[in-house]
């Protein structure tokens, strides 16, 4: 794997989510604002019900097609079109199905996420929507397995446009039965911009399916582990549904803001990780090799990022929610400890999936979602929604130890832990300083402030520490810092000698 092309890769999809954060923040603020807590809660939900229409008849195709697209486009690729068309279809017809199943019990499926029937015509409008977002879905995955970074990116960029200025519109024009119209027409628009973004593929080929047999042999342990993925990814929403109601999950939906903002940027990397350990799977050594500069790389970077966001989300969550969404800061933090957790084990996951059976893949997956449905139920009730996040910190870090000793043993694969412990011994004292002594802050204006107060204090303990703990680090990276702007005046100067 060449660094640079990775890290290519890497900013394509960074630039688009970046851009796609602002905009879904800022959309977020006003209806924090002018909505009530069960009005807010109408986008989890929806994200929530578009996931179970996906679940029942995805086969655990999706993975297949990260697994397999990347060789089979170069070794035969009237193949992969047989195996991506196949997927279409059997995909698309189950989530008609359960889209068809929802609309009919939508006044019983309200009652359930909701708290009331009266949102059974929203949950109807919703059904409609389930396709389309069927259709990203599988687009976004046969575009990961073709390396298609940057057409990812543009829909990335798509999608956090449409949806929240779709949103808006409409719910200036309608109130809200217009955000739940608008959820269901931006997710049209993304399906139908992400089947024109892979126009080509079937283009000179033949239209012919991919034996079934052969599929549902590779596929059936991604199948199981679908249902299992969903309980760790959307579980915790459901438990705050069923333990404390549409109006913690308002709460909760907010403080995940800052979770799925950094997972979008560590989806990027874990995007082009997936696909390039693909690609290497068949050389254990070339695997082994890239699984360790991956881990050190992400380990000097991660602990400082996470921990300097970590130390702002009190200010953050007012800003975003206002006074009524301040509580949202604990489980946000800890939501953050998680991403982070989650960043760091990219290395870890992505070796399990493309160096190991799909069996142990499931098997940590299970841990992992074991972990986290049995850590939340036993929290929920002393913590509330604090105990739902701490409860997926657990079930995560279970998963994350089973998958080191796998590819340890299986793999040969080990990953040191020096790296990590000094960016987290640089990085901690300032978060424990300014979240143990900082003010709380009431308003956006006072919240502005104190952030930047803290940001600046954060800076300058992170420097000392450095200095003291990683000076080497230190002086390497103020080093790089001049050598390229040196590098950058040097056309200029000669450009002016030779003018002069």
């Amino acid at each position: 794997m060449k660094q640079s092309a990775a890290v290519r890769d890497i900013l394509k999809l960074v630039s688009g989510s970046v851009a796609a954060r602002l905009i879904s923040i800022a959309a977020l603020m006003l209806f924090t604002r002018t909505l009530s807590k069960t009005e807010v809660a109408i986008f989890p939900v929806y994200l929530m019900l578009g996931g179970v229409a996906n679940l029942f008849f995805n086969f655990g195709i999706f993975p297949i097609f990260v697994k397999l697209l990347p060789s089979l486009l170069r070794s035969d690729r009237q193949k992969a079109c047989d195996l991506v068309l196949t997927g279409a279809v059997l995909i698309l017809f189950g989530t008609v199905l359960v889209s068809i199943l929802t609309a009919a019990f939508a006044d019983r499926v309200a009652v359930t996420v909701l708290g009331t029937a009266a949102y059974g015509h929203a949950v109807r409008v919703m059904c409609i929507g389930f396709v389309a977002f069927a259709i990203a879905k599988l687009v976004e995955h046969v575009m990961w397995g073709r390396g298609q970074y940057g057409m990812t990116s543009v829909l990335q960029l798509l999608d956090a446009a449409v949806r929240p200025v779709t949103c808006v519109a409409l719910y200036l024009l309608m109130g809200f039965e217009g955000i739940v119209i608008a959820l269901v027409i931006a997710q049209s628009i993304v399906a139908a911009a992400s089947v024109w973004c892979v126009r080509d593929f079937f283009r000179g080929m033949r239209l012919r399916f991919y034996p079934l047999g052969a599929l549902f042999q590779q596929s059936y342990p991604f199948y199981f582990e679908s249902y299992l993925m969903y309980a760790r990814g959307d579980g915790d929403n459901w438990l705050v549904t069923f333990f404390l109601g549409p109006a913690f999950l308002a709460e909760y939906y907010v403080a995940k803001t800052l979770y799925s903002s950094v997972i979008m940027f560590s989806t990027a990397v874990d995007k082009v990780v997936a696909e390039r350990f693909a690609r290497e799977a068949h050389v254990p050594d070339v695997l082994a090799a890239r699984a360790g500069e991956t881990h050190r790389h992400l380990s000097q970077f991660a602990p400082p990022l996470m921990l300097f966001l970590i130390t702002l989300t009190p200010f953050i969550m007012t800003v975003v929610g206002g006074d009524r969404y301040r509580s949202a800061a604990g489980p946000a933090m800890i939501l953050l400890v998680l991403a982070l957790q989650q960043i760091l084990t990219i290395p870890i996951d992505r070796s399990v999936f493309a160096g190991t059976p799909s069996f142990f893949r499931l098997l940590k997956t299970l841990i992992e979602s074991v972990g986290v449905m049995a850590g939340a139920i036993v929290m929920a009730p002393l913590a509330g929604i604090n105990g739902i996040a701490a409860g997926r910190l657990l079930g995560q870090g279970l998963a994350a130890l089973f998958g080191y000793e796998l590819i340890r043993r299986k793999l040969g694969i080990h990953l040191g832990l020096r790296k990590l412990a000094i960016s987290l011994a640089c990085s901690l004292p300032g978060t424990i300083l300014i979240l143990a002594l900082a003010p709380v802050a009431h308003g956006a204006a006072a919240a502005i402030g104190e952030a930047v107060a803290s940001a600046l204090v954060w800076l300058g303990v992170f420097a000392a520490t450095t200095f003291l703990v990683d000076r080497e680090t230190l002086v390497g990276a103020w080093r790089y810092a001049v050598g390229k702007l040196r590098d950058r005046s040097v056309p200029y100067s000669l450009g002016r000698t030779v003018h002069d």
